[in-house]
């Protein structure tokens, strides 16, 4: 029985653009003709229709799995669909409040018209939303059924039943293929310029030799194609379709990725400054009203995704498991198909750079859910580089104390890239989430303390782990490693973005370390005072650092602007106030 009120999905693929609102209006234009004494006639509905046998839902082909990374993936050509033959029955269940969607269902698929109108109506009557008023409000009425029309002020949700026949369906599919048609012949966009207004004023652009910082640009331009026309090498991946992620343009699911993407390249190209070329790091604040806090994209530096997709020596060296191809999108979520035995067995001697997106346990309840993954995969797959590991990029993913320790076993390592990931203890494994029995020990302070003062070479450090619960001080990024920091363990640092800061009964946003110790790795004197070039420590809604550089040689850029962060040269801001 359905009808049960959810909350809403994060991230489901929701039908074409214009069908559920089309059902909407239809549904709307009923009620007002009824309101107007316009009867609807179907006494001739049955004579016209016949019975016929519910079809289930077939199942999603089978994904293709290589048992060794391949040097190139050439993009495959779309094929054009078979025409529909059935009724396909959707229930969509939409918040009240205005912009946030929730989940679109496909309830299955009918060989006539009629046997789909049947199992509306019976969907109908299994539902509370439509209890008591819509046998009366709708009589013999066609779908759709909006439980709008009953004017029910204390639901949370507005749910729909409506029907996609097969000239739609084939119209939709039209639309799908001429997509990916577009975005397979698209060319990449420029990449983003900047009016030099870092802190090393260079040529101005995109990241060039030695600029740094915030800089006053337009984001990087929206790339539909970027993931199409560079399939993904990962086994297991699969082709992309444009339109089956959620959200459009610059605030899409793809844009998203694309930006992880752009930002983990960026940081190859600043680490290993191939053919001996340095490269800055530049990125651009913007304000995205979806979001409380504002938003900021790393400037694209001389190579990413569009350059490298086919370059064999790149293939050889670089792990990237940060891809469209390898997410499968759904009416009922996301299945993330990157895999623990794929991702040990892509890694070699020869791997120098490894990218994840959305690597890690499953939740209860998560409509995005990665079954392959494996507590202790990535510690395995670092260990299987001999030590040779050089960047290390992951976006929303899980960091665990066994990763930290692989990763001080990298005396060559350069750069390590930790955006909105997740350090909280696991629980016991069950078979369906795929972790490996017992607990898994969450990242420490002491572990990064001593990451840190196991690789000498590093140069990007961008440390952004959160935990469930908080944790109390000295977990994560605390005391530990800011005094590490202190004592010059890292003397090529460039790059330093922490956010590591915890909640207390009386203040919000407190640092985890002490702010004396803070002070005392960033202060006049200090070895980060004269090698770092961006600095940005617990930054607050606006990107903007809670702690700078102090000393004669501060030269970081800090996300405060023209204008701002003035104080004389042996001062240092920085306060555990929240």
């Amino acid at each position: 029985q359905r009808g049960a009120r959810g909350g809403p999905v994060a991230v489901s693929a929701m039908p074409p653009k214009g069908t559920k609102a089309k059902a909407k209006a239809k549904a709307k234009a009923k009620a007002k003709g009824k309101a107007k004494g316009k009867a609807n006639d179907a006494t001739s509905l049955e004579k016209k229709r016949t019975a016929a046998e519910h079809v289930s839902q077939p199942s999603s082909p089978p994904r293709a799995s290589f048992s060794k990374k391949p040097r190139t993936k050439a993009a495959v050509e779309p094929v054009e669909p078979a025409k529909a033959t059935h009724w396909i029955l959707m229930e969509d269940l939409d918040w009240k409040q205005d912009g946030i969607k929730g989940e679109s269902t496909e309830l299955g698929r009918y060989k006539t018209e009629l046997a789909a109108i049947k199992a509306a109506k019976q969907q109908r009557e299994y539902s509370c939303f439509f209890e008591d008023w819509a046998e009366e409000h709708y009589g013999d009425d066609d779908p759709p059924y909006w439980s709008g029309d009953g004017e029910n002020y204390d639901d949370d949700q507005y749910q729909t039943f409506y029907l996609i026949s097969p000239e739609e369906q084939d119209r939709i599919a039209a639309a799908k293929l001429a997509r990916v048609q577009k975005a397979m012949a698209s060319k990449p966009p420029p990449k983003a310029t900047a009016k030099g207004k870092g802190n090393d004023k260079g040529n101005g652009g995109a990241n060039t030799a030695v600029e740094f910082g915030e800089v006053q640009a337009k984001i990087p331009a929206y790339d539909e194609g970027i993931f199409v026309r560079n399939p993904c090498r990962f086994p297991g991946a699969q082709p992309v379709d444009p339109s089956r992620f959620p959200g459009s343009g610059t605030n899409s699911m793809l844009y998203q990725m694309q930006k992880h993407s752009d930002c983990f390249y960026l940081l190859r190209d600043f680490c290993l400054e191939l053919d001996g070329e340095a490269v800055g790091a530049r990125y651009t604040v913007y304000n995205n009203p979806k979001y409380l806090s504002h938003s900021m994209a790393w400037l694209s530096g001389p190579n990413n995704l569009n350059d490298l997709s086919n370059d064999p020596e790149a293939s050889e060296t670089i792990v990237d498991a940060c891809h469209a191809g390898l997410f499968d999108t759904s009416p009922s979520g996301c299945i993330v198909l990157t895999d623990a035995n794929h991702l040990v067995e892509c890694c070699s001697p020869a791997t120098m750079s490894l990218f994840l997106n959305m690597y890690t346990e499953n939740a209860r309840g998560n409509p995005v859910q990665c079954p392959g993954f494996r507590h202790g995969s990535v510690a395995q797959a670092i260990e299987r580089t001999e030590g040779h590991l050089q960047c290390l990029a992951m976006a929303e993913s899980m960091v665990d104390a066994q990763m930290l320790r692989a990763l001080a076993q990298c005396p060559d390592l350069r750069g390590v890239h930790f955006k909105q990931c997740t350090g909280r203890a696991a629980k016991a494994s069950s078979a369906s989430s795929g972790a490996a029995e017992g607990t898994v020990e969450p990242p420490s302070d002491q572990d990064i303390a001593a990451m840190l003062r196991s690789c000498p070479k590093l140069e990007w450090l961008h440390f952004d782990v959160s935990s469930s619960s908080c944790g109390s001080r000295g977990d994560y990024f605390g005391d530990d490693s800011f005094s590490a920091l202190a004592d010059g363990c890292c003397p090529n640092l460039k790059v330093l973005w922490v956010d590591s800061t915890q909640h207390t009964s009386t203040h919000l946003h407190c640092s985890l370390a002490e702010p004396d110790t803070i002070r005392r790795a960033l202060g006049p004197g200090s070895a980060l005072a004269s090698s770092l070039k961006i600095c940005m420590v617990n930054p607050d809604n606006f990107k903007k650092t809670r702690y700078v550089l102090g000393g004669q040689a501060r030269t970081a850029a800090t996300g405060l602007g023209p204008g701002r962060g003035k104080q004389a040269p042996d001062q240092l801001e920085g306060s555990n106030r929240g």
